[in-house]
């Protein structure tokens, strides 16, 4: 849960950082529309371009670490599950246990 909430917090973070990032793109388009040929606004143009990809991608990585640790929960949590199963099977309440594994 602990684990969780870090990661929920990274991304909030990272979108964050990430909207600064793009406000950035929009101020350096606005300098190049009041003048094409001003140097430093192309650079912040670039840099705040290659930020945003950057970031993007930091963003995607944090995603696909909670997403896989949700996917190793779920699997722990059925693991659980088979286990109670295999314990919990005889002849007399066979019927039932799988009955109730199936519709549970």
């Amino acid at each position: 849960e602990t684990v969780s909430k870090e990661n929920q917090q990274k991304m909030l973070d990272m979108c964050e950082t990430l909207r600064k990032s793009t406000l950035m793109i929009g101020k350096s388009l606005e300098a190049i529309k009041q003048d094409a040929y001003n140097q430093k606004s192309k650079e912040d143009l670039m840099f705040s371009c290659k930020d945003t990809m950057v970031d993007t991608v930091k963003l995607l990585q944090i995603s696909d670490y909670y997403d896989i640790r949700k996917v190793i929960k779920a699997a722990k949590s059925l693991k659980l599950n088979q286990d109670k199963l295999i314990n919990d099977l005889d002849n007399e309440n066979m019927k039932f246990v799988i009955n109730e594994y199936i519709y549970a």
